[in-house]
C-alpha cells in the first residue's frame, strides 16, 4: 500500500461560542463535527485522485542496435581533386606525347648535362623537322621528352616552362608563345632554330 503525508496549516482560524451552561453538550458536539469535517477533507480529495489514476502499460525498450540517428538534410560535397603525375601535370589532360621515328644520326641524343632550356629547345627543333607539329605546350614537351629520351633525366612542366620563358626574353628570343591557346604553346623562331643546331654537332660527336 502506498504511503501519503499531508501537512494542513489553519491560518486565521477563529471560534467564537455563546451560550448558557445548558446547552454545552450541544456546542460541543457542533465543535468537534466542523473539526471532523476539516479534517476529513483531504481524506476525500486523496480517495478522489486514487480512483482515476490508471495504470498504464510500460513503453518497449528500443534495443541499442536498433538506434539509429536521422539522417542529416546536410551533406558534405568532397571536394574533386585532379589526380597528379610525378611531374606535376594533370593526369586528365587529352594531350599525348608526339611520336615520331628518331634518327639519332640525324640529330643526335640529348645528355643528361643538358640543361632543361637545351632539352625543350632541341626537342622543339626535332618535332618541326620530322613532324607536321609546330607549337608544342609545356606538357606536351614534357611527355614527349620523357616518353622517347628517359634515359638523359626526365623533365618537368615547371622547369619546362620556366626555362622557355627565359629563352622568349632573350634578346633576339629562341621562342615565342602563342597565349590564346589553353594552355599556352611554345613554338621555335629563326634565333631559335640556329640555337637547337649549334647542339646538334656536339650531339653527334662532332665540331661545328
Amino acid at each position: 500500500m502506498s504511503n501519503f503525508k499531508i501537512k494542513m496549516k489553519l491560518t486565521g482560524f477563529e471560534l467564537e461560542i455563546e451560550g448558557s451552561q445548558d446547552n454545552v453538550p450541544e456546542i460541543s458536539q457542533a465543535i468537534g463535527r466542523q473539526l471532523a469535517g476539516l479534517v476529513q477533507a483531504p481524506d476525500a480529495l486523496l480517495n478522489s485522485a486514487t480512483d482515476r489514476v490508471q495504470t498504464l502499460p510500460a513503453a518497449p525498450v528500443q534495443q541499442a542496435d536498433e538506434i539509429r540517428p536521422e539522417p542529416s538534410t546536410r551533406r558534405r560535397q568532397a571536394r574533386k581533386r585532379k589526380a597528379t603525375n610525378g611531374s606535376g601535370s594533370d593526369d586528365d589532360s587529352t594531350e599525348v606525347a608526339v611520336n615520331w621515328r628518331h634518327d639519332p644520326s640525324k640529330y643526335g641524343t640529348p645528355s643528361q648535362s643538358w640543361t632543361t632550356a637545351a632539352k625543350a629547345l632541341w626537342l622543339l627543333y626535332v618535332v618541326t623537322q620530322e613532324t607536321e607539329i609546330r607549337e608544342m605546350s609545356g606538357r606536351q614537351i614534357m611527355l614527349t621528352f620523357n616518353r622517347h629520351f628517359r634515359q638523359a633525366k626526365e623533365v618537368t612542366v615547371a622547369n619546362v616552362n620556366r626555362d622557355l620563358g627565359r629563352a622568349k626574353l632573350k634578346t633576339p628570343a629562341w621562342v615565342a608563345e602563342d597565349t590564346t591557346k589553353s594552355p599556352s604553346a611554345w613554338y621555335i623562331t629563326e634565333e631559335g632554330l640556329k640555337a637547337a643546331q649549334s647542339q646538334i654537332a656536339p650531339a653527334l660527336g662532332r665540331e661545328d
